[in-house]
């Protein structure tokens, strides 16, 4: 049994909560395939499975997608009756682990699959019922499909409990929700807290463990930058105390959000749940949201057209709340930045890696407002490409701001018929010369 895991697998973590400052709300596709998880086993402390796609009924593929598996909290569920109608409040189970596959794959339209999983979770956890979800995501965060599962677990109970509902972020005297995404000046650092209990008859010796990441930038849906583990802390045995951290912000604008979980000292194992907090650095930035190819094949003398939507600077996101009181107490802060000049680029490259055009666009006017731009490329091909990837940069003037890969992937069926044409052509040519090779010989020995 591995008594140390990865702390912070949480590239998965951030697509399912609430996304606000830069990226709206995390989005179901309606039209996405209905999956379950089969198969659930669990050995030790790895969860194993399986995930069943069945029969995508849209009528494209979803290219360029991900699987995450998440391990919280049972989700909770309270009865009330608010303005005189029975209401049920929903309240999600903090996440405890998460893993996200490391390659992209194509869901195809009109097809059924599957994918394997696994997933290793601490032995501190108490025992009890617990929630597996399985999620198919896309580059800009929206959910393809989902599935979950009830699993009861064992372990040995030495966990100590975040009350999420009490964590905040703290910055220059004003207190913000932990997923709040506040704009900070390059160089500012924010500060954290939340109550921390230990349920348990004996002391736990944890360190707090940051795990700081860019969201969703640059082609991945989450890029990590750096794990800083702090100083121990003690909880006496059923202690309840608010902790408050500093976290060292990165320089360059966009938008960050820092995972807090503790480990105990002794196994380095995790012991308590996550909590994640958000915030913005101000200036200009930028987030390509979706890629669209026409074709999955194009032939050399056509046009390929590339649609790109783009976020941009998300701290333009606080000019639609200009009546807030902080936001009026702080107003240079809580300004947004614009793009002067916004210029997206797009390079194909087959899937076999040839070359086969690029193209450019260069908008009129400069973004200024807090909203999904959409940009179309036109490329000249100049090679035959099958199974195109689009390397697509967005730019203000010259600056890079975001790039995203993007492949477009044809059907087996397809691309088998692609592949051998050029086989049938030489096929066929073969045979008319060898029938005109022996009309010749026929024609020639005449009398």
């Amino acid at each position: 049994m591995k008594k140390n895991i990865k702390l912070f697998a949480i590239l998965g973590i951030f697509i399912v909560l609430p996304l606000i400052s830069f990226a709206q709300n995390a989005s179901v596709i309606t039209n996405g395939p209905v999956s379950e998880i089969q198969n659930v086993q669990v050995a030790q402390n790895i969860i194993s499975g399986t995930i069943i796609f069945f029969r995508n009924a849209s009528v494209s593929a979803f290219d360029n997608v991900f699987l995450t598996i998440l391990l919280s909290e049972k989700t909770q569920e309270t009865k009330s009756v608010i303005k005189g109608i029975p209401t049920t409040i929903v309240k999600p189970g903090a996440i405890i682990s998460t893993k996200m596959g490391k390659d992209f794959f194509t869901l195809f339209s009109q097809s059924d699959s599957t994918k394997d999983f696994s997933l290793e979770y601490p032995m501190s956890i108490p025992v009890g019922a617990y929630r597996l979800e399985a999620q198919v995501v896309t580059i800009s965060g929206d959910i393809v499909t989902s599935a979950f599962q009830d699993i009861n677990l064992t372990g040995n109970g030495n966990f100590l409990k975040i009350n999420q509902e009490t964590c905040r972020l703290m910055l220059a005297g004003m207190m913000f929700g932990s997923n709040d995404g506040p704009n900070l000046y390059s160089g500012e650092n924010p500060k954290v807290s939340c109550k921390v209990t230990n349920p348990t008859s004996a002391n736990i010796e944890a360190t707090p463990v940051l795990s700081l990441a860019t969201y969703f930038a640059y082609g991945f849906p989450q890029t990590d930058l750096e794990e800083i583990k702090l100083d121990s802390i003690i909880f006496k045995a059923k202690e309840s105390k608010t902790v408050t951290l500093e976290i060292p912000s990165p320089l360059d604008p966009q938008v960050y959000q820092a995972g807090l979980q503790f480990s105990d000292v002794l196994s380095g194992e995790i012991n308590s749940s996550l909590s994640l907090f958000r915030w913005v650095v101000k200036g200009a930035a930028a987030r390509i949201h979706d890629v669209a190819l026409d074709r999955s094949s194009y032939e050399n003398g056509s046009k390929a057209e590339i649609t790109v939507s783009v976020y941009i600077s998300p701290d333009l996101f606080w000019d639609n709340y200009q009546n807030l009181p902080f936001v009026k107490a702080d107003p240079k802060r809580f300004s947004g930045t614009p793009i002067a000049k916004p210029t997206l680029r797009a390079t194909l490259v087959s899937g076999s890696g040839v070359f086969c055009g690029q193209g450019e666009t260069i908008s009129d006017l400069p973004f200024t407002k807090d909203e999904i731009r959409v940009g179309h490329i036109v490329v000249p091909i100049s090679e035959d490409c099958v199974d195109p990837k689009a390397e697509v940069s967005f730019f203000d003037g010259e600056k890079l701001l975001a790039g995203v890969d993007y492949t477009k992937i044809s059907l087996p069926s397809e691309r088998s018929t692609n592949a051998s044409f050029p086989l049938v052509y030489y096929v066929i040519a073969g045979v008319v010369l060898i029938l005109a090779w022996v009309v010749y010989k026929k024609i020639k020995n005449e009398p």
